[in-house]
């Protein structure tokens, strides 16, 4: 952990890696980031831990956060308005993961609607935005895990057939520090951009990155299936499908599970 120790020295950004605590291994650095939340921490506190034991993804599943192989990481949002702050940041989780990858490693990096980063169709990190109520509006916790440095032969068998590392995909070792700095950075300026409310500069990013955008995908909403053709996406609105059966659907990543892309 000796390399992202030097994180905590901060960084020159307004809000998010001004306050960086570094931990060795940890269950969740969520449910870290929580228990200092309690305690009084300030907006834009970022975690990092050298590995996990109980991280967790999207509706509950479990995530594999090897020591020494990745970075696993959550940062503390305290944004004004509560209305749409957890779909609006997981994208704006997702815009800062793909770029700082991007940026990093020149890997074409892309985000699959609603939280999931790739790289050349395989997975490689995730996002997972949860909420609290607090006196004053919400408190957000924006987990982000990426597979930085792991090989295929590490991973587990059923998550080597969907999944993917940096490290992999460009032949190389990652050099994590600096893709740890990249992400406070990029996470930093699109926040700053979530405050403002800039939806449309957000859009057009999100469009540019998106794996989903044209896509024929089922998925499920409480017991009802639907399946079509993604042909927009839209931090206000969410994915837009147009049905296989006629009409058109909006879809928030909370309330939905994608079932498979074709």
């Amino acid at each position: 952990m000796s390399l992202l120790k030097e994180l905590e020295r901060g960084l020159p950004t307004r809000v998010i890696g001004r306050k960086v605590r570094v931990y060795d291994v940890v269950t969740s650095t969520n449910d870290l980031l929580w228990e200092l939340s309690d305690r009084g921490a300030e907006e834009g506190t970022a975690v990092f831990a050298d590995g996990q034991t109980h991280g967790r993804g999207r509706l509950g599943r479990s995530w594999w956060s090897p020591t020494g192989k990745g970075i696993w990481m959550s940062v503390l949002l305290r944004p004004p308005t509560a209305e749409g702050a957890v779909p609006m940041t997981t994208i704006v989780g997702a815009l800062a993961t793909a770029d700082a990858v991007r940026a990093t490693t020149r890997l074409p990096a892309l985000i699959r609607w609603p939280n999931d980063i790739l790289v050349r169709g395989k997975k490689a990190a995730g996002v997972l935005v949860e909420a609290r109520a607090a006196p004053n509006g919400r408190i957000l916790v924006l987990g982000i895990g990426i597979d930085v440095n792991a090989s295929r032969s590490e991973m587990p068998q059923d998550i080597a057939k969907l999944a993917t590392s940096l490290s992999e995909e460009a032949n190389e070792e990652i050099n994590r520090l600096e893709l740890a700095k990249s992400l406070l950075g990029e996470l930093d300026r699109w926040y700053q951009i979530e405050l403002e409310q800039d939806t449309e500069t957000i859009n057009q990013r999100w469009r540019s990155l998106s794996a989903t955008l044209g896509s024929r995908i089922v998925l499920e909403q409480g017991r009802q299936r639907y399946e079509g053709t993604v042909f927009d996406v839209d931090v206000r609105f969410g994915l837009a499908l147009r049905l296989d059966r006629g009409g058109i659907k909006h879809f928030r990543g909370e309330h939905v599970t994608v079932l498979d892309e074709a």
